[in-house]
């Protein structure tokens, strides 16, 4: 049987699920996914994983909406199984405030019991304005590793090494999947891709229950197990070493936001770099084209401060890419697949 060779190249949460999704779905195809780094050394692993689009630049509203939507409804799907926890994915509730009003956002209508927060819960908080829902938050430090397995499960290997440039893997492959996230600014040469850079802490609060966001600059977010407390977005900084002066502005902030953090145990720092860009990219390029070094590459990268959010979304659209490219076969429809199992 005629296999097609494809490699991802990225083991942070986009190639993992786009590794994943291929291996789903498509037919005769045999998947690597190569990394210099998997978890718990990506990205993904220190995002705080709330789910709502964040920092995603001038991405149309309506793929921001599809993308994020789509993995909504797979979180959900696989919340309702006994392998959530395994998967890492908690359903919380909180506030979203404001120093003014703002408009209600695109994507009010898939999240759980979303409205404009009550009087008493503005005084409370002492904010002018806010919205109150539920979504889900995800750690990626669990969530990876459980996908990673899945591919493993499912016939695909994974190699640990760096890959600086396309030509590497020319004649070893029939298609590459570049999830690289800040790091295709190397290899594509992309100079629209940049650091958007994110400082947090991790705390032990186990009487924080509820998430608060404020405007989209300080947050405090209860994962599965710890709080996460921050953070920082800083552009064109590739700094990853923890930031004193970040620290202690965050730390302030959150103890103005929630007094009782002060008596909370900080657990870890973490700096990670978002892949920031005016758009997510995800469309197909001929590398070397008419050569004898021609390569066919699937872009999905740059998702920003979203990466846990649209992640299933944005597999799926990469993964049609991939059978459109290679003329693959679909073993179930690409729509209706959710859980992992």
């Amino acid at each position: 049987m005629d296999f097609k060779r494809v490699v991802v190249v990225g083991g942070g949460i986009s190639g993992v699920s786009t590794a994943l999704r291929i291996l789903q779905t498509l037919e005769n195809v045999k998947v690597t996914i190569i990394s210099e780094k998997f978890s718990p050394e990506t990205t993904g692993d220190g995002a705080a994983g709330i789910c709502i689009p964040f920092l995603m630049g001038e991405t149309p509203l309506e793929k921001q909406m599809s993308w994020s939507k789509t993995t909504f409804d797979f979180l959900k799907e696989n919340f309702q199984t006994e392998q959530s926890s395994n998967m890492g994915i908690s359903l919380v509730y909180g506030f979203w405030t404001f120093s003014k009003v703002s408009e209600e956002p695109i994507w009010k209508n898939y999240v759980f019991g979303f409205r404009n927060m009550t009087n008493e819960e503005k005084y409370l908080l002492n904010v002018k304005h806010g919205f109150a829902f539920g979504t889900f938050v995800v750690k990626g430090s669990i969530l990876m590793p459980y996908l990673l397995d899945q591919i493993q499960r499912l016939g695909g290997t994974v190699q640990q090494s760096k890959v600086k440039t396309f030509d590497q893997l020319v004649d070893k492959y029939d298609l590459v999947v570049n999830c690289t996230g800040v790091w295709a600014k190397h290899l594509t040469e992309d100079p629209e891709i940049h650091p958007l850079r994110g400082q947090i802490l991790r705390v032990e609060a186990p009487w924080v229950k509820t998430f608060l966001l404020e405007d989209e600059e300080h947050y405090i977010i209860p994962n599965s197990d710890s709080v996460v407390v921050g953070g920082t977005h800083e552009k064109d900084n590739w700094n990853t070493t923890v930031d004193p002066k970040d620290r202690d502005h965050i730390l302030k902030r959150c103890y103005q936001l929630m007094p009782s953090l002060r008596n909370a145990k900080v657990l870890k720092e973490w700096v990670g770099l978002r892949p920031g860009r005016n758009t997510v990219r995800i469309e197909s390029e001929e590398v070397n084209p008419k050569t004898p070094r021609s390569l066919k590459v699937v872009h999905n990268y740059g998702h920003g401060g979203s990466g846990i959010t649209v992640f299933w979304g944005c597999a799926i659209e990469a993964t049609e890419l991939v059978a459109q490219n290679l003329d693959l076969k679909q073993t179930i429809s690409m729509k209706t697949l959710a859980t992992c199992e």
